[in-house]
């Protein structure tokens, strides 16, 4: 299956945001990931409507949208999404994760469950077969820059060992310190669309020279 990389927007040069976007193209990054946070759901705020329009915009890649907000039903009518968008959501948040999923697709828009690190993978069983994909976050969500949580690596295992069951054409992505070299054992346990922050693409060094060190690493695993 392919690998895709997904920079996390909110890691970006905010001086320099329309040269990110720029860079993002002449590289082909398969997706922009752009954190919602609502100061509910996570004790902190992020992006909102006005953002995600100025990005559809601004370039056709498409979004990886994070959700991470309280009652994820009512809040996504609050954005215009794109048919190649993934609009992924806490499964922890929705009251009717199935209801979740098919308004995502009636949007129309690509849907995806989120699972905080101690979730459990068993709760994906009654979803899996209807959405395009799955986050494992292996940190806590809301702030970047935080270290890998070991235990969370044999999730990413695990959810490809039931997708390959169940849903063989889903998408599994992780998010949380995806390094150069974290990201390698990531990708040889399943992982396919990788977030990308600070401990990689947006490390201070060339994000030329990134892109590819990362790709190289995702791709030999």
């Amino acid at each position: 299956m392919n690998k895709f990389i997904s920079p996390s927007i909110m890691c970006g040069d905010w001086a320099n945001f329309d040269k990110n976007i720029k860079s993002f193209e002449e590289n082909s990054i398969d997706y922009i990931h752009v954190d919602i946070m609502d100061g509910e759901f996570v004790p902190n705020f992020a992006f909102g409507t006005d953002f995600v329009s100025y990005l559809h915009k601004r370039t056709n890649i498409p979004l990886d949208i994070h959700l991470m907000v309280t009652n994820p039903n009512i809040k996504i009518d609050f954005f215009k999404f794109n048919p190649n968008d993934i609009v992924t959501f806490h499964i922890e948040a929705s009251h009717n994760p199935l209801n979740t999923i098919k308004k995502i697709h009636s949007i129309p828009a690509k849907a995806g469950i989120a699972l905080k690190p101690k979730t459990d993978v068993e709760t994906l069983i009654p979803y899996i077969e209807q959405i395009e994909l799955v986050l494992i976050l292996t940190v806590h969500p809301g702030f970047a820059g935080q270290k890998l949580i070991p235990y969370t690596l044999n999730k990413i295992k695990q959810t490809r060992k039931l997708a390959d069951y169940l849903n063989p054409n889903l998408l599994i992505e992780v998010d949380g310190n995806v390094s150069f070299e974290n990201s390698g054992k990531m990708s040889q346990l399943g992982a396919n669309v990788f977030v990308a922050g600070t401990s990689s693409l947006f490390n201070n060094a060339d994000f030329n020279t990134n892109v590819v060190k990362l790709r190289n690493s995702i791709i030999r695993n």
